[in-house]
């Protein structure tokens, strides 16, 4: 999608617009299925699936994050810990003729990514370290230094916003809690900005900046506090949440089983990966959760079920 705002003068026929990435179809890492599935819609309608075989893919095809770059591109945080084809972000120019070019590496399994699209830039992260590099993988930077008196590591989300900054869901110092943090990249090697006040010792915090806003998908799995919560992007203080735990079979609206991941985040409604008594992807309009669907079918996702 482009836009374009002119003063037409008498004569002039040409008005520039410069195309961006506006939405995505829906496609989902299924993780514990080793394949990556592209949906139209949450009926299912355009339902497609592609594997390790299928991509042309040599090691074990296991999508743990996705992003997009400015012009549609697919790229997979791959997350398995075998040997050195599976440390890889992969990219898939689309589902038709899926295959694949190995992007970059690191040290161990990457657990997530977000892209730049405004700077071109791919940032990702394995358990310990983040790591930056160009859209096609080149002057791939990892020597950030984001600890100053605050140990970073088991990093589980990362979002980009539109000035460049980061937000991650990792573990801050020995308590193993995670936390919400904002990082400045591009100060020296790297600033904290801000650490949430929300913790949450259990292992999945999922964070998108949408819309302007910082959205948390927060799983409390002990005391079963499940919520979607929106923080102040500059000072990730809490500014309210919604929904509520269940561990009915059929999840009313609002209802989660265990946030997981958000997916499609650049398309109108939200899309969440929903996992606990089964493996559920939902989506809904708002945060009063009109239009609520569920598409619960074959999913295996993550570490749950």
């Amino acid at each position: 999608r482009g836009v374009a705002i002119v003063d037409l003068e008498p004569g002039e026929n040409t008005v520039n617009i410069s195309m961006h990435l506006y939405r995505t179809k829906i496609i989902v890492p299924d993780y514990y299925n080793y394949r990556l599935v592209q949906m139209d819609d949450m009926s299912g309608t355009g339902f497609i699936a592609i594997n390790a075989s299928s991509i042309g893919f040599a090691g074990n095809l296991s999508p743990y994050d996705v992003d997009f770059d400015d012009i549609g591109r697919i790229y997979i945080a791959n997350c398995y810990n075998n040997s050195d084809y599976d440390y890889y972000i992969i990219r898939v120019n689309d589902f038709i003729s899926p295959s694949i070019t190995p992007i970059a590496s690191s040290g161990s399994e990457i657990t997530c990514i977000t892209v730049d699209r405004k700077r071109n830039y791919i940032y990702f992260a394995d358990w310990g370290k983040i790591y930056r590099c160009n859209l096609d993988g080149t002057n791939l930077y990892s020597d950030f230094n984001f600890n100053q008196g605050n140990q970073l590591y088991y990093f589980r989300s990362i979002a980009v916003d539109n000035d460049g900054f980061l937000f991650t869901a990792c573990t801050v110092d020995s308590t193993g809690d995670y936390r919400i943090v904002k990082l400045d990249p591009n100060s020296g090697n790297g600033q904290i900005i801000k650490i949430s006040e929300i913790s949450n010792d259990d292992e999945w915090v999922d964070v998108i900046i949408k819309n302007e806003q910082c959205i948390v998908a927060y799983h409390d799995g002990y005391s079963y506090n499940d919520a979607i919560i929106l923080l102040n992007p500059s000072t990730l203080n809490e500014i309210v949440r919604y929904g509520a735990h269940t561990g009915e079979t059929n999840p009313g609206q609002g209802q989660f089983w265990g946030p997981r991941r958000f997916v499609a985040i650049l398309n109108d409604k939200f899309y969440l990966i929903d996992e606990g008594v089964g493996d559920n992807l939902v989506s809904f309009s708002d945060f009063n959760f009109n239009d609520w669907q569920r598409y619960a079918n074959g999913f295996a996702f993550f570490s749950v079920c």
